[in-house]
């Protein structure tokens, strides 16, 4: 079978003398040029012919290297504003991400071509599109392939890669077009409506001229409400149409389609009935409820991308003086001054003696907080009272600010799986009622063919099931909304439906119930030689560098001592030569041989005898007592799972009223303990600082971790807390589960306005106008009360007691 045709089969350019031709699936295909040619055997290839059947437009033509210039995204200054570390940060070689924004995306094959086109590059590791947003989250090794020639092979398609900070400008311009939409729609609506009413009321009474001339106003105000205001609508019905797989959009278009050329029809012909006022209004409040849903979606975004209000310039300083110099120009190691009043624009180590800074934009919580020389301060604080002088140690996208926006953004571009079957619902729902309208519409047809048309207006309209596609998103975008806030960050899509179910809460004692400051309350040396300053100086040596808080007791007390072959031992304490000689510093049993019973304290021997005992105290935590108090008032157990001796975890077990507490345990007898706790048919959260916690976090049922805990548990982590306060945990447990409420109760105003509406305008006792009226303020009444979880004050007050999970047909 051969095949002629005029136009590039790629691109679709017009062939000249000079084309090419190839066989492909057994037709023969024309290219215009070579470039061409090699993109589309290259497509079949791979396995990915099927791009040509997808897409609705014709490919841009691939006629060498791009006219886009990537060669300085490769430069050390841009990754260190754009580029992180990927998931396997601590390898040896680590692996390189960066969110970008694609332009050129023209037509659904482009979002299911470009994932493969990332399969098809070596050295790409993930290649990831968001359709919704135009943002790609891209993952490779830089030891095989540069970040300059991924996005130039995406760029010879036709995606053209730009940093995503340089897309809020396009999600204002966006955000500004659709209001702008509803305006006009507005407008429009009112003036259709009031033409429409003396139509209905005029009846017979009116003379064909006045009925033409009203016809002929509502058509002149609803053509650009339907061309332009609507312009989402069919173009995302003809998106869901090429996949094969119809939605609310698909609904949209068809009722306003029908709706509008109908009445254009009768319009021109005098027939007896226009459905102007339909149309109109149906756009109208549709945008209005989209635009409120949207709105509330992107407020959790907002909660920590405020990161765009960081200062373009800062001030370094040098030898030669302070120079106010670009912030891409900023490199580790550097000195910056940061004035009175303006945000820290990176992360950094205090050079001055004192300064206050707030925090807000990170924690939520607005209150100045006291930073002294050596502590970090982060990026998107604000300087109070004084300049700072602060030495550089991470920009870009390796601050804390960055990666804080980066799990919003990941977590936002993933979707529960309750919101799947959702969504799968609601596609299979659109089939059906559009099966039902037209079924109405021929039994219609054989009782009053007048009605036919307004019947199958009416249930197109009435069925859309966007107050349902929207019950669980608009619920869940109000949470985490709600939850930054309070400095609480969601990091998983479905950690809000877990929390829900959460019975029982585990506890580390150490840095999270209690200040994780350790101090020394007493020391009991045994050896009259060394004297106590000694042994305090050798166990500072031993602990020097190590992050457990116990480390911290000793850090007053370091020498300087040279150490060697230091080494640590997971849950028992340290080994190593201080000053060449060998000491072991932790448990009794570890110091002592196993047959000594622990009691809390910290001990020191050497390799004959045992040295010292050191007696550490921690407190708890200001809010603690109140924390678990709401916890037990809301039916939730609470259990302490600690490493520390069982006499000081019983200490604070019995000090803050929690349920029950065990110690001596090593990772190992607590990853123990909670699964045991999960057979026993208990869901579980496990609330840790991340410090020798990391894998009870991974087991737990719900992993909740502190905001500054260690790198290896916040990818653990389920739930970021980004201030350090208790009261946050029953705040979280308390939004699920008004989350959930939220939800029944959208679903069950869904289910009640289809059981209602349907049967009215199968009846043909609703008409099209008031069917759309219905449908836009179920979309409406759905967003509004997904967006009280903002705005709640019980949440704040109490937390509601648990119910039933919450499901959906699989």
């Amino acid at each position: 079978m051969t095949e002629t045709t005029a136009t590039c089969y790629h691109c679709g350019n017009v062939l000249d003398a000079q084309a090419l031709h190839a066989e492909l699936d057994s037709s023969q295909r024309g290219f215009c040029c070579a470039g061409c040619l090699a993109a589309a055997q290259w497509l079949h290839t791979g396995g990915l012919g099927d791009f040509y059947r997808l897409r609705s437009q014709p490919s841009l033509t691939l006629r060498g290297p791009p006219d886009v210039d990537y060669r300085s995204w490769d430069s050390p200054a841009f990754h260190a504003l754009y580029v992180r570390s990927g998931q396997d940060a601590d390898a040896v070689n680590a692996t390189r991400a960066i969110d970008v924004a694609l332009d050129g995306l023209r037509c659904p094959a482009c979002a299911w071509l470009i994932p493969r086109l990332g399969q098809g590059i070596d050295g790409v590791l993930e290649l990831q599109l968001n359709a919704a947003t135009g943002r790609a989250h891209l993952r490779w090794d830089p030891a095989r392939v540069a970040l300059s020639e991924v996005l130039e092979q995406l760029a010879r398609y036709g995606y053209v890669a730009r940093v995503t900070a340089q897309g809020r400008d396009v999600q204002r311009a966006e955000r500004r077009t659709a209001l702008k939409r509803i305006a006009v729609a507005g407008i429009a609506a009112m003036q259709a409506m009031m033409m429409s009413e003396a139509l209905y009321f005029g009846g017979s009474e009116l003379d064909h001229g006045t009925r033409d001339f009203l016809r002929w106003m509502a058509l002149l105000m609803s053509t650009p409400v339907v061309l332009w205001c609507a312009a989402p609508f069919f173009r995302g019905a003809w998106l869901e149409l090429r996949l094969r797989h119809p939605g609310m959009d698909t609904l949209v278009a068809l009722s306003v389609g029908l709706a509008y050329g109908t009445s254009v029809i009768e319009t021109l012909r005098g027939g007896p009935v226009v459905y102007f006022d339909a149309a109109v209004m149906f756009v109208f409040f549709l945008l209005v409820a989209r635009y409120v849903e949207s709105s509330g979606r992107a407020r959790a975004q907002a909660a920590i991308s405020r990161a765009q209000s960081l200062p373009a310039t800062v001030t370094r300083i040098d030898a030669g003086g302070s120079t106010e110099v670009a912030l891409l120009e900023v490199a580790v190691g550097d000195l910056l001054e940061v004035a009175a009043g303006q945000n820290v624009p990176v992360d950094g180590r205090l050079e001055q003696a004192i300064a206050e800074v707030d925090e807000s934009l990170l924690t939520g919580e607005p209150e100045a907080r006291l930073r002294r020389r050596g502590d970090t301060v982060y990026a998107g604080s604000l300087a109070l009272g004084s300049a700072l002088r602060i030495r550089v140690v991470a920009v870009g996208a390796t601050t804390w600010l960055a990666q804080l926006e980066s799990l919003v953004g990941r977590a936002q571009q993933q979707r529960p799986a309750l919101q799947q079957r959702a969504q799968l619902w609601a596609g299979r729902f659109v089939v059906v009622m559009i099966g039902l309208a037209a079924a109405a519409a021929l039994v219609w047809w054989q009782i009053d063919s007048s009605q036919a048309l307004p019947v199958a207006l009416a249930v197109l309209a009435a069925a859309c099931p966007c107050a349902f596609a929207l019950a669980i998103p608009a619920a869940h975008a109000a949470a985490q909304a709600a939850l930054a806030r309070r400095g609480v960050l969601v990091v998983q899509a479905d950690a809000l439906e877990r929390a829900a179910d959460i019975e029982r809460v585990v506890f580390d004692k150490t840095g999270t119930l209690t200040m994780g400051r350790p101090q020394l309350h007493a020391v009991e040396c045994f050896d009259g030689q060394l004297g106590v300053g000694q042994c305090r100086a050798i166990a500072a040596a031993l602990e020097r560098g190590h992050r457990h808080p116990l480390a911290q007791a000793f850090r007053a007390d370091d020498r300087g001592l040279t150490t060697e072959n230091v080494h640590s031992h997971v849950g028992e304490g340290v080994s190593g030569a201080v000053s060449g000689v060998h000491y072991r510093l932790g448990r009794r049993s570890f110091v002592e041989g196993q047959g000594n019973a622990d009691d809390g304290r910290v001990w020191l021997a050497d390799h004959q005898h045992v040295l010292a005992a050191f007696e550490p105290g921690d407190a708890t935590r200001p809010d603690a007592v109140e924390a678990i108090a709401q916890l037990r008032t809301s039916g939730i157990d609470t259990l302490v799972l600690s490493g520390d001796a069982s006499a000081t975890v019983a200490r604070v077990v019995q000090q803050l009223a929690i349920d029950r507490g065990h110690g001596d345990l090593r990772p190992q007898q607590k990853l123990a303990l909670l699964q045991a706790e999960q057979r026993s048919g208990h869901r579980i959260a496990m609330v840790g600082d991340g410090v020798n916690d990391a894998p009870v976090l991974a087991a737990a049922d719900l992993a909740v971790v502190m905001g500054e805990g260690a790198a290896l548990a916040q990818r653990n982590a389920d739930v970021l807390l980004l201030r350090p306060s208790l009261t946050l945990v029953p705040f979280l447990f308390a939004t699920a589960r008004r989350t959930r409420q939220i939800i029944r109760q959208n679903l069950g105003w869904s289910l009640a306005y289809h059981l209602l509406m349907l049967p009215a305008a199968l009846s043909g006792l609703m008409p099209p106008w008031l069917a759309a009226v219905g449908m836009s303020l179920s979309s409406l009444l759905v967003s509004l009360n997904a967006a009280r979880l903002l705005h709640n004050p019980a949440i704040r007050m109490r937390v509601e007691p648990r119910t039933q999970a919450l499901t959906v047909p699989p």
